[in-house]
């Protein structure tokens, strides 16, 4: 009987980071391969804390001290640069040791990526190196980092294509989807809504980091004055800029709300919510575009390629660089076509976000190398 291929899947900041979407990505990409006996292959996690689980292993090291994010910070002006190459080096000892021969390494850290390609002949088998390509990189700085690269944007895709027509490295597969993310529980729409102190008629909800930098979690907040009263608008995520928070009570009352709740409470809003509206306009893949159709949530999002691809469609896509277009845009909405639009996005993540839709692709990325 053949040997099953072993895959290491490497996530160094799993447990620190989990409301990322970077590093759930790559635990959701884990436990669906665990989950499916049918993939075709054996699968390990390796992450750099918490605590060792099935199939779930530690690579303790001095990469999670404050001085290595700090110096990261003073000398490449990026925090991780040093906690990802340190902990690359430490997987490569600890292979050693534990005398580990994977055939394949998968990452969605590109300078563990880099490290681990690098210095590939002090691995036992010489594992190919899978680099999952999320961030704000153009294709030189990826290209000669991995032996191959799944490219989750097709923006980004396209540009590697174009940039390297002869190479067949560039793999456009979507972050994976998760059934973990779907509201399964007993409470109704109304009693979710009772169970956080929201009355109002309809819900329009954001998820993710509050700043104004990347989420533009500000635009909502400004946009949302504009918005009638029968509307409330719900923020979930990690308040890092607090003074929005403040700013959005000071100005709305109980008309919002903010939470900041663990990863397995987020689908519950969704579950409540009529609307979902993300404002960035640089994300690499919006996980919570996944979150939100899974549980049937209509999506307005900025309109880019990216979105278009992620939808198939443009109709809930706006200028969100524009003042007053998204309230303009929710005013405006016919609430019953919101129904319909409910049914049609949860078809969609059956048809191309869930593990069934996805896995023959992600067999191509992983397992098929002649």
């Amino acid at each position: 009987m053949n040997k099953k291929p072993l895959v290491a899947i490497l996530s160094s900041g799993l447990e620190k980071r989990k409301d990322r979407g970077y590093e759930q990505s790559s635990y959701k990409l884990f436990q669906n391969i665990l989950n499916d006996k049918t993939f075709g292959c054996d699968v390990e996690l390796y992450k750099g804390t918490g605590n060792k689980k099935y199939k779930e292993f530690v690579i303790r090291s001095f990469a999670q001290y404050r001085w290595v994010k700090k110096l990261g910070d003073i000398v490449f002006n990026d925090s991780y640069v040093f906690e990802y190459i340190i902990f690359g080096l430490f997987f490569i000892f600890y292979s050693g040791i534990k005398r580990k021969k994977f055939d394949i390494i998968y990452t969605q850290e590109p300078r563990v990526s880099k490290t681990l390609y690098q210095l590939k002949f002090l691995l036992r088998g010489k594992p190919k190196i899978v680099f999952a390509m999320g961030v704000k990189m153009t294709p030189e700085h990826y290209v000669n980092i991995c032996d191959r690269s799944q490219v989750v944007n097709i923006e980004h895709y396209q540009k590697a294509i174009n940039q390297y027509p002869n190479l067949k490295k560039f793999f456009l597969i979507a972050n994976p989807g998760s059934e973990t993310t779907i509201y399964k529980g007993p409470l109704s729409k109304s009693e979710i809504r009772q169970k956080y102190g929201i009355s109002s008629k309809y819900v329009l909800l954001s998820v993710g980091a509050i700043n104004k930098e990347i989420k533009r979690m500000d635009y909502i907040i400004d946009e949302f004055e504009n918005i009638s009263n029968d509307w409330t608008l719900v923020l979930v995520g990690n308040p890092q800029d607090k003074n929005l928070i403040d700013t959005a009570y000071q100005k709305y009352g109980s008309r919002f709300k903010h939470f900041f709740v663990s990863p397995q409470d987020i689908p519950e809003f969704y579950a409540m919510a009529d609307l979902f509206v993300l404002a960035s306009v640089v994300e690499g893949f919006p996980n919570v575009l996944l979150q939100a159709i899974a549980n049937g949530t209509p999506v307005i999002m900025h309109k880019r390629e990216l979105h278009k691809w992620a939808l198939q469609n443009d109709k809930f896509l706006i200028d969100m660089t524009r003042k007053n277009e998204l309230a303009s845009y929710i005013n405006q909405l016919d609430i019953d076509k919101l129904k319909i639009q409910s049914e049609q996005v949860r078809n969609l993540y059956e048809d191309k976000f869930t593990w069934n839709a996805q896995k023959k692709e992600y067999q191509k990325l992983l397992l098929k190398w002649d």
